[in-house]
């Protein structure tokens, strides 16, 4: 089976975000859209590069949204999941420290 052809930068900046919100591994993602794994990670690094000089980390937004831990705590027992603007995972647990987990994302967001 071939390789799907996406073409313009746009094409690609689609599969980047869908891969980044989704759950699966670079290879997985690939081998589901049928994309070029190299091709990918070329587009990847490109388009990261593009929004590198577009926003300095130090410009960039970190969205932070409060939860009521106790409501929380009282519907599900659960680590929360942080999916962070680079596709980085962060599980957190209950009982976390709200003010270490705002300044570890800002960390986070600004490696991206």
């Amino acid at each position: 089976m071939g390789k799907a052809s996406v073409g313009p930068a746009q094409d690609w900046r689609g599969h980047v975000e869908r891969y980044l919100r989704g759950g699966l591994s670079r290879r997985e993602y690939c081998q589901r859209y049928q994309l070029t794994l190299s091709t990918f990670d070329y587009w990847r690094r490109r388009l990261r590069s593009e929004g590198a000089s577009a926003a300095s980390p130090s410009s960039r937004a970190v969205e932070v949204i409060r939860v009521d831990l106790e409501a929380a705590s009282a519907i599900c027992s659960e680590p929360l999941e942080v999916v962070v603007g680079n596709g980085r995972l962060v599980r957190v647990p209950m009982g976390f420290d709200a003010g270490t987990l705002e300044r570890l994302l800002v960390v986070l967001e600004g490696q991206s």
